[in-house]
C-alpha cells in the first residue's frame, strides 16, 4: 500500500462516505448498527495505473457493529487509550471502535467476489482540538498507533463542520505520509 502516490474518489462513492457520517454524527442509526455518533468503515477500490501507484475507491463499507465493549477487547483498547490517547469530552472508555470480525469477513468475501482491494478504513472526528488541530483533519497519536503495520491508508473525516466535510489519507495514519484524494465526478475521469 505504501506505493499509492494517489486515491480518486468518484462521487457516488464520497457521497456514501459522506452520508454515512453525517447520519451518524446526527444520530439517525440503521437498524443493527450500534447506536454511537462514531462512523467507521472500510475502502475496498481498483488500481487504474499499470504502475499501481493510483487507486480508485470502488466501494464503500460502512461498519455497524463495534464491538469495543466485549470483554476480549475492551481491555486492550482502553489502555492503548490511556497510553496514547488525548483527553476529550468522550471518555477513554468509551473511545475506539473494535469492529465485529464475522462483519469483516464478510467485507473482505464481498471485496474479494467484486475483484476489489481492500485498501483502507475510514474514522470520523467531530470534537475540535484547539489550538492543536481545530479542523481536526489530521490522524492522532491514538490513531497511528492503531494503524502501525496495517499496511492501510487510513483516511480522516472531519465532521467538525458538518456542512464542510474534509477528507484526508494517510499510509498507516502516519501524518507525514499523507496520500492526495483527487475528487471526480467519475471512476474514469
Amino acid at each position: 500500500m505504501n506505493e499509492i502516490k494517489e486515491i480518486i474518489f468518484p462521487k457516488e462513492q464520497y457521497d456514501i462516505l459522506i452520508a454515512h457520517c453525517r447520519r451518524k454524527r446526527a444520530g439517525d442509526y440503521l437498524p443493527g448498527e450500534d447506536p454511537a455518533p462514531k462512523a467507521y468503515g472500510l475502502l475496498a477500490g481498483r488500481r487504474r495505473d499499470d504502475d499501481g501507484s493510483s487507486i480508485v475507491v470502488a466501494r464503500v463499507f460502512p461498519l455497524k457493529r463495534n464491538v469495543r465493549k466485549d470483554k476480549r477487547y475492551d481491555e486492550e483498547m482502553t489502555r492503548a487509550m490511556y497510553a496514547h490517547g488525548v483527553p476529550s469530552k468522550t471518555p477513554f472508555e468509551k473511545r475506539g471502535w473494535v469492529a465485529d470480525p464475522r462483519e469483516l469477513f464478510e467485507i473482505y468475501r464481498q471485496a474479494q467476489e467484486a475483484g476489489l482491494e481492500l485498501f483502507g478504513n475510514y474514522h470520523m472526528h467531530v470534537v475540535p482540538w484547539p489550538p492543536d488541530d481545530p479542523l481536526r483533519d489530521t490522524p492522532t497519536a491514538i490513531d497511528t498507533v492503531l494503524a502501525k503495520d496495517s499496511q492501510m491508508c487510513v483516511f480522516i473525516i472531519s465532521l467538525v463542520d458538518p456542512a464542510r466535510p474534509i477528507v484526508r489519507a494517510f499510509f498507516e495514519s502516519r501524518p507525514e505520509q499523507e496520500i492526495p484524494v483527487s475528487f471526480r465526478e467519475s471512476d474514469d475521469a
